[in-house]
């Protein structure tokens, strides 16, 4: 591991935020869309394939030399609630690019894929539920948990994804 590397990655994730103290990057808003696209073009560099879906969702995969094998997952979020230390959630996906960055600089292939996964909206700061995305993608998640969700500006779960904030 590449620790000088690391650190960088991680400061700079972490300007990404709105004043105040600590760290501040509630879900979906612009401070975190702008972090993604950081993260994303980074992963693009390492010669991943980046993935966002419709919910924010992000999964950057580095493809194995066997298809058929089931891909190895690791990551974390990079919302956060008010004034969070600078290591909640984003050491998980900070973690999964520098494992990604030594495997290509030491020319390791591996026999499965492996997928750096940023969930979104896994904090509960903005609409009062943690873990949506997770869940989601879990399957462990109904539609009417999120037709209910409003932030304190009143904005609504379903506008927010839509990038209307």
């Amino acid at each position: 591991m590449n620790k000088k590397r690391f650190a960088e990655a991680l400061t700079k994730l972490n300007t990404y935020s709105l004043e105040g103290e600590g760290v501040n990057r509630l879900a979906y808003s612009n401070k975190e869309k702008n972090a993604l696209k950081f993260l994303m073009d980074e992963f693009s560099k390492e010669g991943l394939e980046v993935y966002e879906y419709s919910a924010g969702n992000v999964i950057a995969r580095r493809n194995g030399s066997n298809p058929d094998l089931n891909a190895v997952a690791v990551g974390s979020h990079i919302d956060t609630v008010y004034e969070v230390g600078g290591y909640d959630g984003t050491i998980g996906v900070i973690a999964g690019l520098e494992i990604i960055r030594f495997l290509n600089e030491n020319d390791i292939s591996t026999e499965r894929a492996i997928e750096v996964i940023i969930f979104a909206c896994e904090e509960s700061a903005r609409f009062g539920l943690s873990t949506i995305e997770s869940k989601a993608m879990t399957g462990t998640l109904l539609m009417s948990d999120l037709e209910v969700l409003k932030d304190k500006n009143n904005v609504s779960f379903a506008a927010a994804i839509k990038k209307e904030t």
